[in-house]
């Protein structure tokens, strides 16, 4: 693979919650995750007022998308202020300083709620959410019980807004119910 010279770049801004954020970057190289989990390359502003970034955690890597979850205090309604510096590819591509000003609206504190699933096989189903989860939180097997006999499943793993679920066989024909 040849060296890239180009840095990475800022995709998006989201506000998931009260208390996260989810920034999302792009590159052809991988990222240093280092500097993408740095919560001092990060710094968020309201009014003229910094506030801490708490964590840094990654959501998800795929197709050189990096999607980065922010933990800070608790966000109010209003207008924000993010500064991203020093986030770096692989070969020391560093981005430019990026400022981006966003709002956090009342949506923005409504809890994920599931937007989908998809039966993938006997034992598998993949259920899709609107924002954004943690991903500790997602992949707890504590989180999940099934009807009908299944109990708790056996595996879960998250990734980007979707959580699959490794289950004991559905019975053709039968109805479960996930809570």
């Amino acid at each position: 693979k040849r060296e890239d010279t180009i840095s990475p770049s800022f995709q998006g801004v989201n506000v998931i919650s009260r208390n996260h954020i989810e920034v999302t970057f792009n590159d052809a190289s991988r990222f240093d995750e280092a500097t993408i989990l740095d919560v001092n390359n990060y710094t968020l502003t309201k009014s003229s007022e910094d506030l801490v970034v708490e964590n840094a955690e990654k959501v998800s890597f795929k197709n050189g998308t990096y999607k980065v979850l922010l933990t800070v205090a608790d966000l109010d309604l209003g207008t924000y202020s993010l500064k991203i510096e020093n986030i770096a590819d692989e070969f020391g591509n560093v981005i430019k300083e990026v400022k981006r000003v966003f709002s956090v609206k009342r949506d923005n504190f409504a809890s994920s709620t599931v937007s989908g699933y998809e039966v993938v096989d006997t034992d598998t189903i993949k259920i899709t959410f609107t924002k954004s989860l943690n991903e500790a939180t997602a992949e707890d097997l504590a989180n999940y019980t099934i009807n009908n006999s299944i109990g708790a499943p056996i595996k879960a793993k998250y990734e980007d807004k979707v959580v699959t679920l490794d289950t004991a066989e559905f019975v053709e024909g039968k109805t479960y119910k996930i809570t």
